[in-house]
């Protein structure tokens, strides 16, 4: 039986907030997706070519997939976990609702496009150029997609184990786990043996600096470790006492968090 957790705990005041996406760029990508529709509106008006409305509209959609992606992380709540409870573990999946709802646009974006009327409607050029720009976006959004669904990062009393799309599963016993540490935005991760393992992705809805201490505390605890296979985390996460660093921040990606 799957029982899925979700829990707001309240961090001491003065408490900094996980960086979110700088909102001048969402405004940008909304601005232009919108700028776009109207023009292409213009131009139909005038020159009554669908497919100069056909052009605009799927600029106005890549454009758009892109801001309801940055919205997903800047709306994305902190100090809040959300995970799953199994009869002998604890996993953590990724909320793809917000990518799939990303991807139907980005797909409307690259039917538009290759629409071969367009041709007539703006330069050759530029068609190409925006035709590559929707296609590779609408396939690394359809790749997040099925690989989001896919990952998950699953404790229990012998470590850590992480599913990832076409690959095995890495395991990570808990005496061989190191310290957790954050890459920018919103992602944690371990270094192990000399490579990075991503443990959280910035569209998880976990709060990072949760799932850290939640690690953090079981890798050094050995005698506690029973705890996750009883349900008995839950009561210590509700009750404080779980001791959670708030203070730590996200590092390049090329440096571990000291």
């Amino acid at each position: 039986m799957t029982q899925k957790i979700t829990l707001t705990i309240k961090p001491p005041p003065g408490t900094k907030k996980l960086p979110k996406p700088p909102l001048k760029y969402l405004v940008i990508a909304f601005s232009f997706s919108t700028a776009s529709l109207a023009l292409g509106f213009w131009d139909y008006g005038r020159s009554n070519n669908f497919g100069s409305l056909r052009f605009a509209g799927s600029m106005a959609c890549t454009l758009l997939s892109m801001f309801i992606v940055g919205l997903s992380l800047w709306l994305k709540k902190d100090c809040r976990l959300e995970i799953c409870r199994t009869a002998n573990e604890l996993q953590s999946q990724n909320r793809i609702k917000i990518l799939l709802s990303s991807a139907t646009i980005s797909l409307v974006s690259t039917f538009l496009i290759l629409n071969p009327k367009n041709a007539s409607a703006v330069s050759l050029l530029w068609w190409i150029m925006m035709g590559i720009t929707s296609i590779g976006w609408s396939l690394f959004i359809a790749l997040a997609v099925i690989s989001g669904a896919r990952f998950c990062t699953v404790l229990s009393d012998r470590g850590i184990r992480i599913h990832v799309l076409f690959r095995s599963d890495r395991v990570i016993l808990w005496d061989d786990c190191p310290e957790p540490y954050m890459i920018y935005p919103q992602i944690l991760a371990l270094l192990v043996g000399g490579k990075v393992i991503y443990v959280l992705t910035g569209f998880e809805a976990t709060d990072p600096r949760i799932m850290a201490a939640l690690i953090n505390y079981y890798r050094t605890h050995p005698e506690h470790r029973h705890e996750l296979t009883t349900g008995e985390t839950i009561t210590r996460l509700t009750t404080g006492r779980l001791p959670i660093d708030w203070t730590i921040t996200p590092q390049p990606q090329n440096q571990k968090n000291t």
